[in-house]
């Protein structure tokens, strides 16, 4: 969870509104409706899949709570219920308008899963481990302490597990459900944890002293896994290449990581660059977002829904760093609203003396870094300098301080 963590703090606010269902004085409030719609359009927003995951939990669970007391507080459940729904549509709506969700047609596959029912067991205790065993303890205990807790998470796991044996992602098979649908299911089994552990602190010492040392094998037992991902984390040295086709390790060269540096500080936080992501692939495409914190007028979204909506823009790209014509390049780099092109070792092996372009018309592409493979060209839409946009002189004087210090190192 910790290099995703929009989706870690999903996770967080998923808590704190089955906190708000649970310990509410008076559940069917206008304040505790709103309270829980914000949140639930938070996690909408953070993590779209957990979001419609969790939406849907949130229904369930109100639902049956509302069986469970007979319709009693039908019209104040009614109003409240409408309140975190009309929240939860606004934030829907400000993601589709702003485009940080797509509509993306057929992106879901409907059936059972085929990866799972394989071995389904062998999935089970890999996945889940020790918790799976010992969470159970705290079943009793936890009807004693709430009702409504009960059917929340009975909720959650049902929809949870509904959503991971009859959905998948198309393009991202048997990854993105299976990773959110199981964390999700791993706080079921921390709350229940929780709850074993309060239910045998109540019985005598013996009894908690062999409980704890339960827990202690479980957690022994889960070492080893723990330990590879510790190891293949901090592991640099590896650079062979994996399953998905891109090397474990890409080491980023002396000249990037100077370039980078050089455009965290010279060049507006707003300016857009852009590299011939085709050609770097799932190896480096992510240079300029990761390492020098712009944005790009088209990358290689390899983990969102249909990544295949990003090739023509990047075929588009591509046509512009290896064509001829100046005029058609500089066309394509303003269509996507690029500022600033980046030409590294990347763009100089695939695209050859096609680079030679960008240096040749500085009335279209003006170079405004130089240090030993890469360059940076800012695309030119107007001839005077006060159309330049957002941080193009601070470039400008940058360049010369580059070529001063150059100059420095030759006499």
């Amino acid at each position: 969870m910790w290099w995703t963590p929009q989706h870690l703090m999903a996770l967080t606010l998923a808590l704190l509104v089955l906190l708000v269902m649970v310990r509410a004085r008076r559940r069917n409030s206008v304040g505790a409706a709103i309270l829980e719609g914000l949140m639930l359009g938070g996690i909408v927003a953070l993590s779209s899949f957990n979001g419609v995951m969790l939406v849907a939990w949130y229904a369930v669970a109100q639902v049956i709570m509302l069986l469970i007391d007979r319709g009693r507080t039908l019209g104040a459940w009614l109003l409240a219920r409408s309140v975190a729904a009309v929240i939860v549509i606004g934030f829907l709506g400000l993601t589709v308008v702003l485009g940080m969700v797509q509509m993306i047609p057929n992106a879901f596959l409907f059936g059972w899963n085929a990866y799972f029912l394989r071995g389904p067991w062998a999935f089970i205790l890999l996945s889940f481990g020790p918790a799976l065993f010992l969470a159970p303890f705290g079943i009793a205990h936890l009807f004693r302490a709430s009702r409504e807790l009960v059917i929340a998470l009975a909720a959650l796991v049902a929809v949870s597990t509904v959503a991971f044996l009859q959905l998948d992602l198309r393009g991202h098979e048997n990854t993105q459900v299976t990773f959110r649908t199981a964390q999700i299911l791993y706080i079921c089994l921390v709350i229940l944890l929780a709850h074993a552990i309060d239910a045998w602190r109540s019985r005598s010492k013996w009894v908690l002293a062999t409980f704890l040392v339960l827990l202690c094998l479980g957690g022994a037992a889960a070492v080893p896994t723990v330990a590879l991902d510790w190891y293949n984390a901090r592991d640099i040295s590896n650079i062979a290449m994996s399953p998905g086709n891109f090397p474990w390790t890409v080491h980023i060269s002396p000249d990037d990581q100077a370039a980078v540096q050089w455009i965290q500080r010279f060049v507006s936080s707003e300016a857009r660059m852009q590299t011939d992501a085709k050609p770097r692939d799932r190896y480096t495409w992510a240079l300029i977002p990761a390492f020098a914190r712009r944005r790009m007028g088209v990358g290689n979204g390899i983990f969102t829904l249909n990544p295949t909506r990003y090739k023509q823009g990047m075929d588009d790209v591509h046509d512009a760093f290896s064509t001829d014509t100046v005029e058609a390049a500089h066309a394509h780099f303003v269509g996507l609203g690029v500022d600033y092109v980046y030409v590294g070792d990347v763009e100089r092996s695939v695209n050859g003396e096609h680079i030679q372009k960008f240096g040749q018309a500085p009335h279209r592409f003006e170079r405004v870094y130089r240090h030993g493979s890469v360059e940076i060209f800012r695309v030119v839409r107007q001839s005077s300098l006060s159309g330049r946009p957002q941080g193009s002189v601070q470039a400008s004087t940058a360049l010369a301080i580059v070529k001063a210090r150059e100059r420095k190192q030759v006499d």
